[in-house]
């Protein structure tokens, strides 16, 4: 299988846009586009404002896919999406070493 992504749009501090297919072969099992926006988190200063008490940014996810022959099911996706963000979370709030 091949997972392949191709990033359509890059703003710094306010969004990422990204499209990505999964294939097996030539046979194409899903088709998505993603977007990733990032906004002041309430009562904080948005993205690149610090970690102190207020500050943080609010990320919104969200993806519109096509599953395809139903050879994925979008809770699969939605899991390891949500997968992935939890890493990210842990990552972020990890104390530097």
């Amino acid at each position: 299988m091949t997972f392949e992504t191709l990033y359509r749009e890059i703003v710094p501090d306010q969004r990422i846009v990204y499209t990505s297919t999964l294939a097996d072969g030539d046979d194409l099992m899903t088709v998505s586009l993603t977007t990733v926006e990032f906004s002041p988190a309430e009562g904080g200063t948005g993205p690149g404002g610090g970690t102190g008490p207020g500050g943080g940014t609010r990320l919104v996810l969200t993806e519109q896919g096509a599953f395809l022959d139903g050879r994925e099911q979008p809770a699969w996706r939605e899991q390891g999406t949500a997968d992935q963000l939890e890493a990210l979370a842990k990552e972020l709030t990890r104390e530097p070493a």
